[in-house]
Parts: C-alpha cells; sequence; structure tokens
C-alpha cells in the first residue's frame, strides 16, 4: 500500500489541477460532472460488509454473484477511490474507472500500480462503453442525469446495477434502493442519496426504449 502521506500529497495535487481545470470546463459544457472525492462513508455504505454492493446485498437476483466474476465501471472516476474499493474491498474481479481529467488518470494509475484488477482510462464518459459492466457507478450533475439515463438504458445488459450518488436517474425508473448516507460538515461530498437502480428492460416502455432512447441519447456529442 502507498503511505497516506504520499496519497493525500497526490489527491490533493489532483483536486487543485481539477478544480482549476478540466473538470469544471466539462461541467460548464453539460459534459459531465466537476471532480468531488467521494466521501468514505459512501464507499463503506457500497462495498463493506453488508453494504449495497456486497455479495450479501438485496440488490442483486437471487442466488447472489460470485464477485471476482463482476465487472464495474464508474464513470466520471475521479481519485480513483471507488474503483480501488470495489476491488479492496467489494471485491469485484475488475474494475475500470472513466475519467476525462489527465491530472486524475495519473493520480489513479499512480495509486493502483501492482493491481490489475484497477483500470483506468482517459476518456469522456459519454464514449465510454458500459455494455460489458455488471455494475455502473455515476456522480453526476441534473443537466447531464436525464440523458446519462439514456445511454445507460441504451447499452447495459438487463440485470445490470446502476448506482447514482446524490440524483436520481428518472429515465430507468424507480430505485430498487435509496439509500442516505450522512457525510461530515466539513466533506465536500455532502449528504445524499444513493440511488440504485436494477436494469429491467422488458419491464420498460417499449416505445421509450427502442425509439426514445435512440433518438434521444447521442454517444459521440
Amino acid at each position: 500500500e502507498m503511505p497516506d502521506a504520499m496519497e493525500s500529497m497526490l489527491l490533493a495535487v489532483a483536486s487543485a489541477n481539477a478544480v482549476l481545470g478540466v473538470s469544471f470546463v466539462s461541467a460548464l459544457r453539460r459534459k459531465g460532472a466537476p471532480y468531488v472525492p467521494t466521501a468514505r462513508k459512501k464507499l463503506d455504505a457500497l462495498f463493506e460488509a453488508g453494504g449495497l454492493l456486497s455479495a450479501t446485498s438485496t440488490v442483486w437476483p437471487r442466488p447472489g454473484p460470485i464477485m471476482r466474476e463482476m465487472r464495474l465501471i464508474d464513470l466520471g472516476s475521479g481519485d480513483g477511490s471507488v474503483i480501488r474499493a470495489a476491488c479492496r474491498t467489494g471485491g469485484f474481479g475488475q474494475a475500470t474507472g472513466c475519467e476525462i481529467n489527465p491530472a486524475l488518470v495519473a493520480v489513479s494509475r499512480a495509486l493502483s500500480v501492482g493491481r490489475p484488477r484497477e483500470a483506468f482510462v482517459l476518456r469522456s464518459l459519454w464514449h465510454m462503453d458500459v455494455s460489458k459492466a455488471h455494475v455502473v457507478i455515476v456522480y453526476g450533475i441534473p443537466p447531464i442525469m436525464d440523458r446519462l439515463g439514456r445511454k445507460l438504458e441504451a447499452e447495459l445488459r438487463d440485470g445490470a446495477i446502476v448506482v447514482s450518488n446524490a440524483y436520481p436517474l428518472r429515465h430507468l425508473g424507480a430505485p430498487l434502493v435509496v439509500h442516505p448516507v450522512r457525510t461530515p460538515l466539513w466533506s465536500p461530498d455532502v449528504s445524499s442519496e444513493l440511488y440504485v437502480y436494477r436494469l429491467r428492460k422488458q419491464d420498460l416502455d417499449p416505445a421509450t426504449h427502442y425509439a426514445g432512447a435512440r433518438a434521444g441519447y447521442k454517444p459521440r456529442h
């Protein structure tokens, strides 16, 4: 493991870059969301024993999954904390972070050296193929949530799990779980809900799924 002091230094450098640079420009252009480090309490709520994405969670169809066979994608992975927690705490077999900020990708890769199950790609979330993912994590902002919901509906396999931090993905229907998480007052990742969805394409309105989704989702823009 990398010493905490080194990790803190790398994250501080990445945070400064992100606040002043790429991620806020992306947010202003409605291409993504600004970088906010995910609170430890939210990571624990997802990946610790009994968490929303643990092997025993009720979000999975029965019988539960074999975690080492599960693939997770984080759209807008920031400093990579979700990817590290997914593999090291949650036991996921493969976790990939998609991030548009090159400084944050560099930091994430540095913190995952020697861990081939943890991968990071420098790419817009709109150009990320999520079709093979069992789980997708998103931390978006309101202006992009409808378009993001259409992308996920169009690309994800039936039965895939989507977790959205803070904002619902109304295009995916009613969530399976809405889990409130209280974070410390000083945390930039404020207290909010985690919305958990399981994609059931047969339950979605065919006009929305086959026509509306393709018409509304433009993956190359």
